[in-house]
């Protein structure tokens, strides 16, 4: 006889003499749930296949920028978007960082534990529409790296905070405390990063300064002058709109053009200056008022 198991073995391959049979066709709402998955899974591989274009894409940009991602800086902060500029020629690219982890001397919730991060691409300087002859781009670099080292060195609340320098290949990063951005963004309203973010930051476009304001960074900017000039030796010289910034407390200092100061005692004779006094054009010597032109000129678009 046969089995119960050999029964049931036959009616699970199709039929009592083992013949497979055919499974009566899918309901309508069966076919139409399939075919929903069938697409849903054809979209999934369609996805699949642009996120790997994407990642892709991704991996090119970052090989093309590998000397700025090599910067120290940007694995110890989560940076935001570009919301401001600076330095020589607004140069540098300016974004907001957050620490990412707390150090031995930083907390996370520490007024440190926000910054600045400005960043200047080197290639776009011998490159593009930025292009330079590389000795003059040399020179630039140059006057940079002395603008960190003579910032970093003084402490006084009217020059700006840099917490750290750091140079790459193909890049150069300052950290700074926290800015709003350079005067020449403030002025500009943000009209001037264009090229650099997609649109500008509402903290600029939506800044009316009021005279009492603009009176009191004035003043600030003069007593930073004034010790530079008493405590450091140093005639500034290149006080500019692209050298001074509004930090995000409102106060105003100055944030480069070390680069160019000289000492008290040296004569100054240089003609590729913007703001300067007068008296250079003639051969005349640096003094203190030099400080009190440089003033004038940086408000004066106010």
């Amino acid at each position: 006889g046969v089995s119960q198991f050999d029964s049931a073995s036959r009616r699970a391959r199709g039929g009592a003499n083992g013949v497979p049979s055919r499974s009566p066709p899918p309901s309508l709402p069966v076919r139409a749930a399939m075919s929903s998955l069938m697409q849903k899974a054809k979209k999934a591989m369609e996805d699949a296949g642009i996120k790997q274009k994407l990642a892709g894409a991704l991996e090119s940009a970052k090989a093309t920028a590998s000397g700025v991602t090599t910067l120290k800086c940007l694995k110890e902060y989560d940076l935001g978007p570009v919301v401001a500029s600076g330095g020589p020629g607004c140069l540098f690219s300016i974004q907001h960082g957050d620490l990412k982890k707390p150090t031995k001397t930083i907390a996370l919730d520490a007024p440190g534990a926000k910054v600045s991060v400005w960043i200047l691409d080197k290639k776009s300087l011998l490159a593009g529409p930025l292009a330079h002859a590389k000795e003059d781009v040399e020179e630039l670099l140059e006057l940079v790296r002395k603008d960190a080292a003579t910032m970093i060195k003084m402490l006084h609340p009217g020059v700006i905070k840099v917490v750290k320098f750091e140079e790459a290949k193909h890049a150069l990063a300052l950290v700074t405390e926290r800015v709003l951005g350079s005067l020449t963004d403030v002025i500009a309203k943000g009209a001037n990063l264009r090229g650099k973010t997609r649109s500008p930051p509402k903290t600029l476009t939506d800044l009316t300064l009021s005279t009492t304001e603009i009176k009191h960074g004035t003043l600030q900017l003069a007593d930073a002058l004034t010790f530079l000039h008493a405590d450091f030796g140093l005639i500034h010289r290149a006080l500019s709109p692209e050298n001074a910034v509004i930090t995000s407390e409102g106060n105003w200092k100055i944030s480069g053009g070390f680069g160019h100061a000289v000492s008290v005692h040296v004569v100054a004779n240089r003609d590729d200056m913007f703001y300067w006094p007068g008296g250079y054009s003639t051969g005349g010597s640096g003094s203190g008022r030099s400080g009190g032109y440089g003033s004038a000129a940086v408000s004066a678009p106010y």
